[in-house]
């Protein structure tokens, strides 16, 4: 481990994995040191995760030039162990009350952390505070303005938002006291795709105190040569049948309807997946079981709305997602399943089966 480190208290621990990132890794750098005007204690600490490339010496070197308040560090991992692995790392060796996690590809907004941080100076004991991002792709933010509103939001209506796409899934961009993650063990699961969304659901579930800020913190930049859009179809479906076996088993019985029709969103492309793509029998078998599991689950509990609604993923039915009218509408007939099924749902009384 290489270390800049200063004897000072630290605020925002921010961690950024370094992989096959040369031609993003010295703005994105840059982005760091311009965040040190507001918010003078700050650590930022980057992770080499063995690109084979030059990203790391360009980054040692821009950083070598750097006369300021930044403390920055550089942790090697012996191999490449990929992202996830490489966040932990940099979380659990974070010396910041709050942590960051920043992607190498991506920046921080010039008021990324007076923003952020502005928020602890009333509330100090806020667990986590998100910021809108900017997509420089397709030029708009990933918050919409009305779909969160600014401010404290309670864990039902966070985990709804979640369920709803209102929040993002991503795990940049949000600031997180380091002791729930310590506490609730909140690293990722190495190598696994999607792993983004799992560690945010956990995040939110663990949450007490979510505050929201509109604010652009974060620029994101769509990098083709990324992990995520090198996936083959089997690895896709390995982690999305990972997630959505981790949702059943942790489902949100006060969020049933929310929760039922985010993993059939996610299921509905996956069966569709398995019937136009080779994927390997084990992982065409697991999205069945999953599949299988879900209606089986929701007649037992006399979801009937939710249960009819299901049975696009069987043969025959699933020929009605052909019409172009359906698939034109499908997020509309969404919306008008929810709230039916939403309708009858303070009738369900009994203990929910799993």
């Amino acid at each position: 481990m290489v270390s800049y480190l200063m004897d000072k208290k630290i605020l925002v621990s921010i961690i950024i994995p370094v992989y096959k990132v040369e031609k993003y890794i010295e703005r994105c750098i840059q982005s760091v040191i311009d965040q040190a005007e507001s918010v003078p204690s700050i650590e930022c600490i980057l992770v080499d995760d063995c690109g084979g490339d030059r990203s790391i010496d360009l980054a040692e070197d821009y950083i070598r030039r750097y006369e300021g308040p930044v403390t920055f560090r550089f942790i090697r991992n012996e191999q490449n162990m990929g992202v996830a692995a490489s966040r932990n790392t940099g979380m659990q060796n974070a010396s910041g009350d709050y942590i960051l996690l920043l992607d190498s590809d991506d920046m921080l907004a010039p008021d990324c952390l007076k923003a952020l941080t502005a928020v602890l100076t009333e509330h100090p004991h806020t667990d986590v505070i998100l910021g809108n991002t900017y997509y420089t792709h397709e030029k708009r933010l990933l918050v919409a303005e009305d779909s969160l509103p600014e401010g404290f939001i309670c864990k039902k209506d966070l985990l709804r938002g979640y369920f709803l796409s209102h929040i993002p899934e991503t795990p940049w961009n949000i600031l997180v006291k380091k002791d729930l993650i310590t506490h609730h063990q909140l690293y990722f699961v190495p190598r696994l795709p999607h792993e983004d969304t799992l560690w945010t659901f956990q995040l939110f579930s663990n949450t007490e105190e979510f505050f929201f800020v509109p604010q652009v913190t974060y620029i994101y930049e769509d990098n083709p040569a990324s992990f995520m859009n090198a996936l083959n179809p089997n690895t896709h479906t390995k982690g999305i049948v990972y997630i959505l076996d981790y949702h059943l088993d942790h489902f949100v019985h006060s969020l049933y309807v929310d929760n039922t029709l985010y993993v059939l969103w996610h299921l509905n492309h996956e069966m569709d997946v398995v019937r136009n793509t080779c994927l390997s029998p084990e992982l065409a078998k697991a999205v069945r079981k999953l599949r299988n599991r879900i209606f089986l689950r929701d007649i037992l509990n006399l979801r009937i709305i939710l249960a009819l609604y299901e049975l696009q993923l069987f043969h025959p039915f699933c020929l009605i997602k052909k019409w172009k009218w359906y698939r034109h509408h499908f997020h509309g007939l969404t919306e008008i399943v929810r709230k039916i099924a939403n309708f009858f749902s303070p009738f369900h009384v009994f203990t929910p089966k799993k």
